[in-house]
């Protein structure tokens, strides 16, 4: 009986230490992910494109990046943000990502509570995040390339001086009136 008693113990013992060991294992697992979370997190938000990260069956939007709250103007937590901002971000993340194109596209948006207007150029993708389909749509402030774009072209087809109109746009109108 003795024998029998020892035996239950020794097993005990080892069940014990295999035990243990697999807590260890499963503390460093956890450890190695959140590490892995704040490096995604520290990735994600200090991006300074607009980034946002959509239910590939639904369009909900499920995460933005730190410059979105910045270009929304808000300082709050990320799901104050998400609930004050949803609709507008869901209208514009549903616009770009429509047919998903592979070449960026431009689009003019107005923000809500900003002045004036603001071109974005928009870039979708799809991705696999966890085990969720998820659309990224990734959006880049590009106002001030178009203004320099609409200031070329003014110069293009202007006296600097005068600031009328010069013989290109006289040919350009010509050919145009012409066809």
């Amino acid at each position: 009986r003795f024998a029998d008693l020892a035996s239950i113990a020794l097993d005990n013992a080892k069940l014990y230490q295999a035990l243990q060991m697999e807590l260890e294992e499963k503390k460093q697992v956890e450890a190695a992910l959140r590490e892995s979370e704040m490096n995604y997190r520290g990735i994600f938000d200090s991006v300074n494109d607009l980034i946002l990260v959509l239910d590939a069956q639904t369009g909900e939007i499920v995460d933005i990046n730190q410059k979105v709250m910045e270009l929304f103007g808000f300082r709050c937590s990320k799901e104050e943000c998400l609930s004050y901002i949803a609709d507008d971000l869901k209208n514009l993340a549903q616009q770009s990502f429509g047919g998903l194109k592979k070449q960026p596209y431009m689009m003019e948006w107005q923000p809500p509570g900003k002045s004036g207007s603001m071109w974005l150029e928009i870039s979708t993708r799809q991705a696999v995040i966890g085990s969720s389909a998820r659309i990224l749509a990734v959006g880049r402030d590009v106002t001030d390339r178009k203004n320099f774009e609409e200031q070329l072209e003014h110069q293009a087809h202007h006296d600097a001086l005068t600031g009328l109109p010069n013989r290109r746009m006289l040919e350009k109108h010509l050919d145009q009136m012409i066809d």
